[in-house]
């Protein structure tokens, strides 16, 4: 398999591709995908993809997983940056 292979080399895809292509939504329908999105499962995943899958989407509704993140309202400013432009 591609992800296992990419996880035994410790090269992380996700991000760089993220980056690169600016997926508006993910679909989550394999279940590698199911696993990274619903926990912090390094078991097939290397923890950077994990990171940028989470940092990269918030769950919209089923599979579907938007572009966007999500952030805790504080007192103190916070400066968030989004992997994915876009309104």
């Amino acid at each position: 398999m591609g992800l296992q292979n990419d996880k035994n080399a410790g090269r992380p895809i996700f991000g760089d591709l993220i980056a690169r292509r600016q997926p508006p939504l993910l679909v989550a329908n394999k279940w590698v995908l199911i696993l990274a999105m619903n926990s912090d499962d390094s078991m097939h995943m290397l923890d950077a993809d994990i990171q940028a899958l989470h940092g990269s989407y918030v769950h919209y509704n089923g599979a579907i997983w938007l572009a966007g993140r999500e952030a805790t309202l504080a007192q103190e400013r916070k400066q968030l940056t989004f992997t994915i432009a876009g309104q």
